[in-house]
């Protein structure tokens, strides 16, 4: 069908002319189930009115000029063509309940449409398929109309609230992280390493892409597919989720996300259909590779329909395929292995997935591809890297709240799609405070897709028995361990750790040194210095609710209860120095630098008391003084700074402490000293540095329930030391849900200790009130 001269309309897209290709010819199948019977007039008469009929992919008709190339061209629709109305009954001698039924008859159907079923382009190239018997809606939509953010944006336009017909729902929005200045002063060493390592990562992944491309591929399995498998008969199962089970796992492993939770669930699924189809075929650590579909526009999650309209040409917002690739690397591990372990090893890789432009880069190649050598070029890649790989993900976030069509709730919604020569594709949707994995299989390859989803689900459980039987009651922790990812030596990361941690440590070990000579911070009301250990004192104690760190905790993404501590010192100093100093003394982003003790034994916290006596004698564990030092640079900041600004810095600055040895440099320096020039000359080393810097600090994780002695209940407990030249030192010990910190100064330049640990106390309560406002 050719278009009237003059009337070429809309080019198709490179992605479009992609997926249009016969070979590829891929169709997306967005299942919606809904609660109330379907009332049809009003389901036509709602899409007819729809933004959906609005947009131009969903009213033009797929045409080719003369020279062969496509457009699509604006055509009248007649509603009725793109309905198939299905009667499928219940089998009358099923044992199932009518949930299981319905899933039973939907994703049945689904399979069939999935395999050599083309829409019909002599209409525009979209379709409802409904099935009355089961209150289900079968959309399927051609992929050249765009990709699953795209779609799911459009769907939700049509939808309305739950109890609101006039309202739309709720869009969760996010954008990716921006990283700035510290202060006034650019990071310029964060912002070099940030860059070498994002060209090491990138090269080193999009090198592994390539190679895909051309011959490296996973050794077989029984799951595996390959050429020609996109043909073959289809079966679908559904794995179910509750998004609240992911996030009592999350919060069981630092700093983890939905989606290492996910990823993890797939690890430890797949491990365990392997363990029961071929339980002595593969290694311990043998490597299953996925695709995963990584959503290019800038902001990362579902966008308002108008928005992606209106920044249609030219922005990476725009509506239409804007996504990419990314390879996921999976790792057999038997089923006795600790079910948290699989999540921590998928956190491990997505980080270092994050610091990449891998999906980027595989999405560029393949517009290359085809801007130079044409859709079939770019076919044939693609083609490549899914016949060496085993599987296909993708996941999108819907709704968090309940929606619906035409008043009618929905209450389900699922998504598949066509043509991929992989025998096992997973797409995962989320809605309402669930998640639903379709899981397609090719049934000669995989013939029992519903104890595949049966693995994935038990994993999960798994996964949550686990986190809640990990809550201890003596919070104990080791260093994070960088070994092997199953039995494959990760050196790509073991050489980019090891360049991050020399450069840092040089860095912050010359700053050290620095210290000890002459570098000193600027002298501020607070400073102290020479004798300053010999001055009369006074003593004060600021009190913190455990609760209220953590709900701070919450509103920055991967912060830790350390760095709302030091983001609180932070804000408290600025706080008391806005008060005490003249108008004129310190200026914006001006540093003020504590020395802050760091334990140094390989558990970082409290241990038992017999351990440590036995291993007394060469242990890294043993009893005694076994800590070094690092410098804590906090800044000045004018009270009218967003208070969780403190803490984003905060967490900045310990992240990269964490990648250096300035504290093993600390102490052994000062050990060196103790071992060649005896006592005095350590002593010497360690009151310059104190000198040089202004403050002290401490923490010590104590007992989280209450504990007694001689049957008397303890009600707190402090600590705090004597002899330092600083003129302010602080030490937090935690116990029952909160937190102390004794706060000892010389009180001839600090008279006022109390209103110091009020500054303390307040910053807290403002920081969780911006994060209550932020929720």
């Amino acid at each position: 069908m050719a278009p009237p001269e003059g009337d070429s309309g809309e080019p198709v897209t490179p992605a479009g002319r992609l997926f249009l290709l016969p070979e590829m010819n891929t169709i997306i199948h967005c299942a919606i189930g809904l609660k109330n019977k379907i009332d049809m007039d009003s389901t036509r008469s709602a899409i007819k009115s729809s933004l959906m009929l609005k947009h131009p992919r969903f009213c033009s008709l797929l045409v080719r000029d003369k020279n062969g190339r496509e457009h699509w061209k604006k055509t009248d629709i007649d509603i009725d063509q793109h309905f198939i109305i299905v009667n499928k009954r219940k089998d009358p001698r099923s044992s199932c309940t009518d949930a299981d039924d319905v899933d039973r008859v939907v994703n049945e159907y689904i399979a069939d449409l999935s395999v050599s079923t083309p829409l019909d382009i002599s209409k525009p190239l979209w379709e409802v398929h409904v099935l009355l018997e089961q209150n289900c809606a079968i959309l399927r939509i051609h992929h050249a109309l765009g990709d699953g953010i795209s779609l799911m944006s459009l769907f939700l336009a049509i939808c309305r609230t739950a109890g609101d017909p006039e309202k739309i729902p709720t869009l969760v929005t996010g954008r990716r992280p921006d990283c700035g200045k510290e202060g006034k002063q650019q990071d310029w060493r964060g912002v070099i390493l940030r860059v070498l390592k994002m060209v090491w990562f990138s090269l080193a992944f999009c090198l592994e892409f390539v190679l895909r491309i051309l011959w490296v591929c996973d050794k077989k399995t029984v799951i595996s597919g390959g050429d020609g498998v996109e043909l073959w008969p289809r079966k679908l199962a559904t794995a179910k989720f509750l998004i609240e089970d992911m996030k009592t796992v999350k919060r069981s492993v630092a700093n983890a996300t939905i989606n290492d939770v996910l990823f993890g669930v797939i690890s430890s699924g797949l491990s365990r259909y392997l363990d029961h189809r071929s339980p002595k075929a593969l290694q311990e650590g043998q490597q299953i590779t996925g695709m995963a579909m990584v959503n290019l526009r800038e902001k990362q999650t579902l966008q308002d329909l108008s928005e992606m309209l209106k920044n249609n040409s030219g922005s990476q917002s725009r509506w239409g395929n804007r996504f990419g690739f990314i390879l996921l690397p999976t790792f057999y591990h038997k089923h006795n292995v600790d079910p948290l372990e699989h999540v921590r090893r998928a956190k491990k890789m997505i980080d270092r997935k994050k610091q990449t432009s891998e999906a980027h880069f595989a999405y560029h190649i393949g517009h290359l591809a085809m801007s130079l050598l044409g859709p079939k070029a770019a076919y044939v890649l693609n083609y490549r890297v899914l016949c060496n790989t085993t599987f296909t993900f993708s996941n999108v976030v819907g709704p968090q709240e309940v929606i619906t069509i035409t008043d009618n709730p929905i209450t389900f919604l699922r998504v598949n799609t066509s043509s991929i020569p992989h025998s096992l594709t997973m797409h995962m949707v989320s809605y309402a405070g669930r998640a639903d994995m379709q899981i397609m299989v090719a049934k000669d390859i995989i013939p029992d897709p519903e104890f595949l989803a049966k693995c994935f689900e038990d994993a999960l459980v798994e996964m949550k028995e686990a986190a809640a039987a990990a809550i201890p009651t003596l919070v104990t922790g080791r260093r994070p361990y960088y070994g092997k990812e199953g039995n494959q030596q990760d050196w790509r990361g073991v050489i980019l750790r090891v360049l991050k941690m020399v450069w840092f440590s040089l860095a912050f070990c010359l700053e050290f040194v620095l210290r000890i000579l002459w570098v000193g911070d600027k002298k501020t009301v607070i400073s102290g210095g020479d004798g300053v250990e010999l001055w009369p004192r006074k003593l004060a104690t600021a009190k913190f609710l455990i609760e209220d760190m953590k709900t701070v905790k919450r509103a920055v993404a991967n912060a830790t209860i350390n760095d709302v501590v030091f983001g609180v010192i932070s804000s408290g100093l600025s706080r008391y120095l806005d008060q005490k100093r003249s108008p004129k003394a310190l200026q914006e982003g001006q540093q003020i630098t504590g020395m802050a003790m760091v334990n140094l034994r390989e558990k970082q916290t409290l241990q038992d008391i017999s351990e440590m006596l036995k291993n007394n004698s060469g242990s890294q564990s043993r009893w005694g003084n076994r800590f070094g030092f690092i410098l804590l640079p906090t800044f000045y900041h004018k009270h009218n700074v967003d208070p969780l600004e403190h803490v984003r810095r905060a967490k900045k600055m310990i992240d990269r402490k964490k990648q250096t040895v300035e504290a093993h440099f600390a102490y052994r320096i000062a050990h060196l000293a103790m071992s060649l020039l005896g006592p005095k000359a350590a002593y010497i080393l360690n009151y310059r540095i104190l000198c040089n810097t202004t403050f002290m600090f401490s923490n010590v994780v104590g007992p989280q329930e209450v504990i007694a002695i001689t049957g008397n209940p303890i009600t707190f407990v402090r600590v705090n030391t004597s002899s330092i030249p600083h003129s302010l030192t602080m030490h937090m010990v935690s116990y029952a849900g909160r937190a102390d910190m004794q706060i000892l100064v010389a009180r001839d330049i600090i008279p006022d200790p109390e209103f110091l640990a009020k500054c303390f106390e307040d910053a807290l309560v403002e920081m969780k009130e911006a994060a209550a406002a932020a929720e």
